[in-house]
């Protein structure tokens, strides 16, 4: 290299490994004995309110609930392929489970590098998985995709089943891991059909008194098994809140349909999951509110039977605004926020918004009006 020129390399040679002075002898060396419960890996959560917070796994959780989900990963003969971020908790889980078993994991999201490395298991949240494979044309089918995050819609499973032999939804939470499989499949005439596969975690929907509640009777959800967290790092007032008497409540409402599924649809507060992207029904709300025109509004899951992971909203408006050029401009805020993943499907007007007498606004009663006007609609086409 000329002098004078920068270095734009660096010469390893012997002196990067010198010789010891003297040969170590392991023979005699003393170990102390590993402790299986102490903290081994921190992980960043959501959780059940959208306050950030970690939880401690020791070794012993994390190498059992890698062996909860062996049967993911046969050993050495699964390629699995990842939609979620490398950095994530569910990317991280699997890829414990597939190392340990001595399978495969393709990186990327190239479809034609998935075919050429033999890719027979993908995971994604149901967002993810949609997006990705809904402007593919469906050619040789893969083996088997796993969703976890949110609730699969009939839309997106549709999609799904195009192009896979095996769809699968997860129900599950970093406190927790997965504890519950739907299978999802299409019946004769075409309809989505979900189908209760209970994995060896026990889930129970139970009423206010703790006690389980019947089949599409709804009440809270609550989880328990033996490897999920004790609780959160340096929170014990949340720690106390959601974990109780041995169980996990990740506050979700939801019920058990006649095909053993459990159907989530809801939330004890306002943190909502739409198709896998967690936002806060709060933020939504005020950002509708500050636009020009709208007095106050609410956001709410859609409650309607089969409808996608969408978004539904009450506006109340100005009097004297044009509400096609308001609705236009709300749905411009959300997007510019969000971006097109988070859709709100209609924007509803109403002369006053539901809340309690603390001011907080009520989502399930929300819920509870749509279903109330879709039922009289129904009845009104019926006797016409």
């Amino acid at each position: 290299m000329d002098e004078g020129r920068r270095r734009t390399y660096h010469l390893i040679d012997e002196t990067w490994w010198p010789e010891p002075e003297q040969e170590a002898d392991f023979s005699v060396a003393e170990f102390e004995p590993v402790d299986l419960d102490a903290p081994w890996l921190a992980q960043h959560t959501s959780g059940t309110t959208g306050t950030p917070k970690y939880l401690s796994l020791s070794q012993r959780i994390v190498l059992n609930r890698t062996a909860a989900i062996a049967g993911d990963f046969p050993h050495a003969a699964t390629t699995v392929a990842m939609l979620f971020s490398a950095t994530s908790r569910p990317f991280q889980a699997r890829a414990i489970g597939a190392l340990l078993n001595a399978c495969t994991i393709v990186t990327g999201a190239d479809l034609a590098q998935w075919r050429r490395c033999g890719v027979n298991y993908i995971c994604g949240s149901p967002l993810q998985a949609a997006e990705f494979f809904r402007s593919v044309e469906p050619a040789r089918k893969f083996q088997r995709i796993e969703t976890s995050g949110g609730r699969l819609s009939e839309p997106d499973a549709a999609v799904l089943l195009d192009h896979f032999k095996t769809v699968i939804d997860i129900y599950g939470a970093s406190e927790t891991n997965k504890t519950f499989a739907t299978l999802i499949e299409r019946g004769p005439d075409g309809t989505i059909l979900r189908i209760g596969r209970p994995l060896d975690s026990e889930v129970q929907v139970v009423d206010r008194n703790g006690q389980p509640c019947p089949v599409e009777v709804t009440g809270t959800v609550r989880v328990r098994n033996g490897y999920m967290v004790p609780g959160y790092i340096g929170q014990p007032d949340q720690t106390a809140k959601v974990f109780r008497d041995g169980w996990f409540y990740p506050g979700d409402i939801g019920h058990w349909t006649p095909r053993g599924a459990l159907e989530v649809i809801g939330r004890e507060d306002d943190l909502m999951s739409v198709g896998g992207v967690k936002v806060y029904a709060t933020l939504i709300d005020l950002m509708m509110s500050v636009v020009p025109g709208v007095q106050e509004a609410i956001c709410f899951k859609n409650p309607k039977a089969g409808a996608a992971d969408e978004l539904l909203a009450f506006v109340k408006f100005d009097p004297l605004v044009n509400r096609a050029d308001c609705i236009e401009r709300i749905r411009q805020s959300i997007t510019d926020k969000f971006g097109v993943m988070l859709p709100i499907r209609n924007i509803h007007a109403i002369d006053a918004i539901p809340r309690n007498e603390n001011g907080k606004p009520l989502r399930a009663v929300a819920q509870k009006m749509i279903l109330e006007k879709v039922a009289t609609l129904s009845a009104e086409r019926q006797q016409g």
